[in-house]
């Protein structure tokens, strides 16, 4: 992958990652009493495919999310490593960040995105800037997520989570989200400027796709995954 039109010094991306990271520093932290049963906030949900089996990836994040990650994979992993982490092809419903061989845990852990940071706790009913029907946070409810600070996670619920959503929200727009050549295309097929939210693997393909590849396959691309957002 051509990780130049990602990792580019760019003083106003340089500045949008700070203020994500801190947004990140006001989240109180949580011990896990079940550590090996990550794979469940680390795979995909099955009532998130289509009938076919089609799914978004995980993680799902925003623009800024996934500049911030790249980053920290252009300076902390070697090239194999890279050429992995950065692929388009799915290997199953787990996600690419989550640790194959023992211990287990997160990859990319310091710069983990904000849905994974909030999984398993109790939440609002809000999720990516949307109020979804009552109930619906509890499919992400985890009793073996625990508070370290009852009295802060209180806070954090009440004063920042839905300030957060929406930080990112605003931190995203604009970005790129596909090399320049293909721009056109993708404004036409989608009748959008830009996709905020989109899975780790998604977010490679689009960055990563040539221009041929955006005027032959990308419309079909996009009959399936505008579905799965």
């Amino acid at each position: 992958m051509n990780l130049s039109i990602i990792v580019t010094k760019n003083q106003d991306l340089d500045n949008r990652i700070l203020q994500l990271h801190n947004l990140y520093s006001v989240i109180p932290h949580t011990s896990c009493k079940k550590v090996s049963c990550a794979d469940w906030c680390c795979s995909k949900l099955k009532e998130s495919m289509d009938e076919y089996g089609n799914f978004m990836s995980l993680p799902l994040i925003y623009n800024i999310e996934y500049y911030a990650i790249a980053a920290y994979i252009e300076k902390n992993f070697i090239a194999s490593e890279k050429e992995k982490l950065f692929s388009v092809e799915k290997n199953g419903a787990k996600c690419v960040f989550r640790k194959s061989d023992p211990p287990a845990g997160c990859m990319i852990y310091p710069v983990r995105p904000f849905s994974c940071r909030v999984y398993g706790r109790k939440t609002p009913d809000f999720f990516w800037g949307i109020d979804y029907p009552q109930g619906c946070a509890q499919s992400i409810y985890c009793p073996d997520c625990e508070p370290e600070d009852i009295n802060a996670e209180t806070r954090f619920m009440e004063k920042s989570y839905h300030f957060i959503w929406r930080e990112l929200e605003k931190l995203s727009k604009g970005l790129k989200v596909c090399p320049q050549e293909c721009e056109d295309v993708f404004r036409k097929t989608t009748g959008l400027n830009e996709l905020l939210v989109l899975g780790w693997i998604e977010r490679n393909e689009l960055m990563n796709r040539n221009k041929n590849w955006y005027e032959t396959q990308f419309e079909q691309w996009w009959k399936i995954y505008s579905v799965l957002f």
